[in-house]
């Protein structure tokens, strides 16, 4: 009795880890979208030659990349010099 109650466990547990690592890939991946679209968004307003979009575009693309929401001088250095480069 006591092995079939740790097999009944065993086997929760197993399968409560696999549809756990499930959802993370799928958070990940839905991440991956989010960051690809902002970039996207970012780098069209770039070509286009639209400097007030693209200095908020990039705006949302880095602060969205930082894990406190702020973007930091780097980033606005970054954002500054792409704009120059139009």
């Amino acid at each position: 009795m006591g092995s079939l109650l740790l097999a009944v466990l065993l086997i929760i547990l197993l399968v409560s880890l696999f549809y756990g690592k499930k959802e993370d890939l799928g958070t990940e991946d839905k991440e991956k979208e989010v960051i690809a679209r902002l970039r996207a968004r970012y780098q069209d307003a770039l070509q286009a030659g639209d400097k007030e979009k693209a200095a908020e575009y990039g705006r949302d693309y880095y602060r969205y990349l930082r894990n406190n929401g702020q973007l930091s001088a780097f980033d606005e250095r970054v954002i500054q010099n792409d704009l120059a480069g139009m």
